[in-house]
């Protein structure tokens, strides 16, 4: 499933700030694990910034774990059995000597099966982001995709989508 969802302008700060005190993702020890490739491809402007992160607590989307930042791929062990969410965070900074910066933020939740293999890619170009889910066993979009609604916060406390 490919969510889409348009770039808005917003405050570099308030965007960042919950991701840059993210802990680092660490892989599950024990219990059912799926693979997980994670890729990111940004165009625009002179300057970006991206993360991707998890969360401890994918329902609610509480608990940020760093799974990359400003860096093009990785790939990991998520837990199985169990709701997984991701945080796709751009921000573009273009223009001189008026600086414009944009933005966007997708959170997709999805039901990885024990020792699935699943393939995320989020995109930004020209103001608009998408993220897709694929499940590579069975060569399609996963069908248990589906964008949350993110809920904007400064400090990146609490939960952080609906």
């Amino acid at each position: 499933m490919i969510l889409p969802r348009a770039c808005r302008a917003c405050s570099l700060a308030a965007l960042l700030l919950g991701g840059c005190a993210s802990t680092p993702y660490t892989e599950p020890k024990e219990g059912p694990v799926a693979q997980l490739q994670v890729q990111v491809r940004a165009e625009g402007g002179w300057k970006q910034w991206t993360q991707v992160q998890t969360f401890e607590n994918s329902q609610e989307c509480s608990g940020i774990r760093s799974i990359l930042k400003n860096s093009p791929s990785r790939q990991v062990r998520i837990k199985a059995e169990s709701p997984a969410s991701l945080r796709f965070v751009h921000v573009t900074q273009s223009g001189w000597p008026i600086t414009t910066l944009t933005s966007c933020q997708l959170i997709v939740t999805f039901d990885p099966k024990s020792n699935g293999k699943y393939f995320a890619e989020a995109t930004s170009k020209y103001g608009r982001c998408n993220i897709s889910i694929r499940d590579l066993e069975n060569d399609r979009l996963e069908p248990s995709a589906r964008l949350r609604e993110p809920v904007d916060t400064v400090s990146g406390a609490g939960n952080l989508c609906r």
